[in-house]
């Protein structure tokens, strides 16, 4: 038996080795199995990563949106809702600033038996004034991915101290 030393001694004697084509091919089929790998790998496929993209998304919308409240609060504005939590996610899409950057999320929805597009997400607001000229203001975002999340934010405003 020849030791491996030998073996490739003997290869490069009678000029055998890897051509151009086996090497192309080889490289082919490399890349096909590592993009294959990657896709498999990438964060769309990581559900951590999924719910850290929803987090980034939903976090500045109910900033927006408690923006958008107390700004028409201390302008003396009525809200165009009230309440004790109050869904308003038919009032975020029918906002034309919300709905061009929550449009991403309804492309995916599809419509339910009743021709209505269900959406994979929920805002709802609760305002709250237990104490005078002080409102508490609070907005949640409820999405599934496929498990039910939820982001919350609240704040406390007095209109009158503008």
């Amino acid at each position: 038996m020849k030791s491996n030393s030998a073996f490739f001694k003997e290869c490069r004697r009678m000029g055998q080795g890897l051509s151009l084509i086996e090497l192309l091919v080889g490289f082919s089929l490399f890349m096909l199995l590592f993009c294959g790998a990657l896709k498999i790998f990438s964060e769309s496929h990581l559900p951590k990563e999924a719910l850290i993209i929803d987090f980034a998304f939903f976090m500045p919308a109910c900033e927006e949106i408690l923006n958008d409240f107390i700004d028409q609060l201390l302008e003396g504005k009525t809200l165009p809702v009230s309440g004790i939590e109050t869904d308003i996610t038919e009032w975020v899409l029918e906002n034309p600033t919300f709905y061009e950057k929550l449009k991403g999320r309804i492309s995916n929805a599809a419509p339910n038996s009743g021709g209505q597009v269900q959406v994979p997400f929920r805002f709802v607001f609760s305002m709250r004034d237990e104490i005078p000229n002080i409102k508490f203001l609070k907005i949640s975002a409820e999405w599934s991915n496929p498990i039910t999340h939820s982001f919350s934010l609240q704040t406390v405003i007095s209109p009158e101290l503008k």
